[in-house]
């Protein structure tokens, strides 16, 4: 009987022993997988805030990016704005070139024209002169002794003396102004008289006078 006790409080013991070491079993396990729990949280954590830190990282990035980009936007606009306003006076400075080459070119052809309109007077003086000129050389037979001339010219072939003694000798020497056309023609005139006149006499009177004037100034002054 005792044997049989003995037996038995073995195997309780032995039974006892072996549920106590698989609830210690039990226990690790719980504890590990607390323990792996705990650690795949921590690291979940950790990847949680890796990753909220990526995103900051990512925001500031693009905001400097942007911020960069604003900046080169802006300088590019300034340097465009710069172009712009060097090219604008640059035209400007074409412009007013451009304007005076115009007002250059305008003032060369007024100046053109006035030395052609002088130049057309001239002509049209000397003109006059010779016309004067040769009526001098040949000068009309009056009728009747009555020819009354009124004749505009540029400056005087006559004095400046009054030519109230003159007109009361000029029918006698009607008849001499035939036989005078072969005296010396006059090359000059007189700078006695104001420069415009007109002149109204019997032609022959006229002539004579004409004829009885000392040289005085060139052909050429006349025009001047």
């Amino acid at each position: 009987m005792a044997v049989v006790v003995v037996v038995v409080v073995v195997i309780v013991v032995e039974l006892v022993v072996v549920l106590v070491a698989e609830e210690v079993k039990k226990k690790k396990k719980k504890d590990e997988e607390e323990e792996e729990e705990e650690k795949n949280k921590k690291n979940k954590n950790k990847m949680k805030k890796k990753k909220k830190e990526k995103k900051k990282k990512k925001k500031k990035m693009k905001k400097k990016k942007e911020e960069e980009d604003e900046e080169e936007e802006e300088e590019e606009e300034k340097e465009e704005e710069e172009e712009e306003e060097d090219e604008e006076e640059e035209e400007g400075e074409e412009g007013e070139k451009e304007e005076d080459e115009e007002e250059k070119e305008e003032e060369e052809d007024e100046e053109e024209e006035e030395e052609k309109e002088k130049e057309e007077e001239e002509e049209e003086e000397e003109k006059i002169y010779i016309i004067f000129y040769r009526t001098v050389q040949k000068p009309p037979q009056p009728i009747n002794g009555n020819a009354n001339i009124s004749i505009m010219i540029m400056s005087s072939v006559l004095p400046s003396k009054s030519s109230s003694s003159s007109s009361s000798s000029s029918s006698s020497s009607s008849s001499s102004s035939s036989s005078s056309s072969s005296s010396a023609v006059p090359h000059g005139v007189g700078d006695h008289a104001p420069p415009h006149i007109t002149l109204s006499c019997r032609f022959d009177h006229f002539y004579r006078r004409a004829h009885s004037q000392p040289r005085r100034q060139p052909f050429g002054r006349f025009l001047t």
